[in-house]
């Protein structure tokens, strides 16, 4: 996962500002694939990115929130939203006019959610290096930065081809525990469940 330490490394700059972030996430993605449907490619990024802003909106106003709590969702969230901004930056956008709309508004989430992510990295003492300090914001200052995430996903809702990328996947989880289920009644009903698993116990038994 990209970190703060790793872009003040490659790119020689001991304090990274946010464009020498994009820069180097681009250059990172460079070269742009071209691929007939770039949807089923960048949904996983997509999924993360949606579901990353909303677990850092809630953590910014959880109740009895530590600063190891903070270091950890505002870091992971600054990590994957990276990650995922490369990602974007590496698929060629569609070509259907309608489907690049579609595309460029995912780009542009996770741009300007990224610079939430390292405003709020920086606002809470992050620094481009192993170890640092938090500061523990006041209450108020994330609240706001909570408001702003929650205007950002309202502007930005969960795009309908990721959300039929995650009912296809849970429908092949389905499917595959159907089948070994299917598969577990069959030797059951044959007598040949127990022979099995005591042949699995012996050979363990061996080792």
């Amino acid at each position: 996962m990209v970190n703060l330490a790793a872009i003040a490394s490659a790119t020689g700059v001991k304090e990274p500002d946010l464009l020498t972030v994009y820069r180097y996430l681009e250059d990172q993605a460079l070269p742009v694939a071209e691929v007939a449907k770039p949807f089923p490619i960048i949904a996983p990024a997509v999924n993360r990115l949606h579901s990353r802003a909303k677990t850092l909106e809630f953590d910014l106003t959880a109740a009895n929130l530590t600063p190891e709590r903070l270091r950890t969702s505002v870091s992971r969230a600054f990590s994957e939203v990276a990650d995922c901004y490369s990602i974007l930056s590496g698929v060629s956008p569609p070509k259907n006019p309608v489907e690049a709309q579609l595309f460029s508004k995912e780009k542009e989430f996770a741009r300007k959610l990224l610079a939430v992510c390292f405003r709020v990295f920086i606002e809470i003492g992050g620094k481009p290096e192993p170890k640092w300090d938090v500061v523990m914001i006041p209450e108020g200052r994330r609240e706001s930065l909570a408001a702003e995430i929650k205007v950002l996903r309202a502007e930005h809702p969960f795009p309908e081809f990721a959300q039929l990328h995650n009912i296809q996947r849970r429908s092949a989880r389905l499917s595959i525990m159907g089948w070994i289920v299917l598969a577990w009644i069959i030797l059951i009903q044959m007598g040949l469940l127990g022979p099995i698993l005591a042949f699995i116990e012996s050979v363990f038994r061996k080792e």
